[in-house]
C-alpha cells in the first residue's frame, strides 16, 4: 500500500536526489510502524543566524490512528543531516509509542520462549532464536535476571517479551531458566 508522502520546501532546492532521499527515509519509517498514515516533511530554511549563518529547519508531521506526532530538527547548513535527524528523530519517537502501547497489552500469557543462539559478550548483546525459526535481537540492557548479562549462555532457554524494533525483532525483559548445552 503507497503512504502519502508530502514534501515542501522553503528557501531550499528541491532537487530529484533530495526526494528521493526523503522518500528512502520515509520507506524505512513505514516498514518499522505499519500503522503509519501519512507523513509531511517540511524544509525551512528561514533566516541568517548571527552566528552560525543559515540553519535549516526540518519538520516530519506523521499521521497515525492516535493522532498527529511532529519531531523538528535544525542543522547547520546541510539539509541532508538535518533530513536524517529529523528522520531517527520521528523513529524514535514511534518507537516510544509503540513500546508504550505494548506495555499497556503484556501480560505475562504473552512471554515468548527460546533459546540463545548466538551471544557477543564483549559488546553486550545477542540473538535468540525461536522454535518457529525466528530470531530476537537482544541486549545487556533487556536481561532481568539477578546474574545479568554475564549468567547467559549460548544455548540458555530464555523467556521474554517481544518487543518492537526499527531493525527486525527485538525481546525485552529476557530472563533465563535452566541452562542446556546446545
Amino acid at each position: 500500500m503507497m503512504l502519502p508522502l508530502q514534501i515542501t520546501t522553503h528557501d531550499v532546492p528541491c532537487t530529484d536526489f533530495l526526494k528521493q532521499y526523503i522518500q528512502g527515509r520515509f520507506d524505512k519509517l513505514q516498514q518499522f510502524c505499519s500503522s503509519l498514515v501519512s507523513c509531511r516533511v517540511d524544509i525551512d530554511m528561514p533566516h541568517m543566524h548571527k552566528y552560525s549563518g543559515r540553519l535549516i529547519n526540518v519538520s516530519v508531521s506523521m499521521l497515525v490512528p492516535e493522532g498527529t506526532m511532529t519531531v523538528n530538527r535544525h542543522a547547520s547548513d546541510d539539509v541532508y543531516a538535518a533530513v536524517r535527524d529529523a528522520f531517527e528523530a520521528a523513529s524514535d519517537r514511534l518507537e516510544d509509542r509503540l513500546r508504550q502501547k505494548e506495555s499497556l497489552g503484556k501480560s505475562n500469557d504473552d512471554l515468548m520462549q527460546g533459546r540463545v543462539g548466538r551471544i557477543f559478550e564483549y559488546d553486550g548483546y545477542g540473538f535468540i532464536e525461536t522454535q518457529d525459526g525466528r530470531e530476537y535481537f537482544f541486549s545487556r540492557d533487556s536481561v532481568t535476571d539477578s546474574g545479568g548479562f554475564s549468567k547467559i549462555k549460548r544455548g540458555t532457554e530464555v523467556q521474554f517479551l517481544d518487543g518492537a524494533g526499527v531493525d527486525g525483532f527485538q525481546a525485552r525483559r529476557v530472563s533465563s531458566s535452566t541452562v542446556h548445552a546446545m
